[in-house]
């Protein structure tokens, strides 16, 4: 049972990773988009920002979402024990959580949520304030991965 769940849990890290790249590659022909729309004609323009808009639409929405039903699938209980236990927690830090639990650092965590790292930085205080973890030698993966 646990080598199944071990397996699976890779599985997933190796999901979002792959969503990690693809949302490179999408960041990155949003900003070649952008150089040309610099260069483009006025009537061109409002095309490309039409669909610069549409990108970061899906960027942001498929994501997360991706990454979450898989990670439910997996995963059933985190998110019902997690609230449960931590109501304080936003749905951003909630997010956070589910990230850490499968231990990926800020820097992949800010890319599959779209934010700044620093941001991310301030979403891990916040929880480990809000689960009270206070010593700071305390990985917060260990934490959730073992508390919830």
């Amino acid at each position: 049972m646990n080598d199944e769940l071990e397996l699976r849990n890779k599985e997933l890290v190796s999901s979002a990773i792959q969503i990690l790249r693809k949302s490179e590659e999408m960041k990155q022909t949003i900003s070649s988009l952008q150089e040309i729309n610099e260069r483009a004609s006025p009537e061109d323009t409002k095309l490309l920002l039409s669909v610069i808009r549409k990108l970061k639409m899906e960027l942001e929405h498929s994501s997360w979402e991706e990454f979450e039903v898989p990670f439910k699938q997996l995963h059933s209980k985190f998110y019902t024990k997690l609230v449960e236990k931590y109501p304080e927690l936003t749905r951003a830090e909630v997010k956070v959580c589910a990230l850490l639990k499968l231990n990926l650092d800020t820097k992949q965590i800010s890319s599959i949520l779209h934010k700044a790292p620093a941001s991310i930085e301030v979403d891990r205080s916040k929880i480990r304030k809000n689960l009270g973890v206070t010593n700071t030698k305390t990985s917060l993966h260990r934490h959730i991965s073992t508390n919830i």
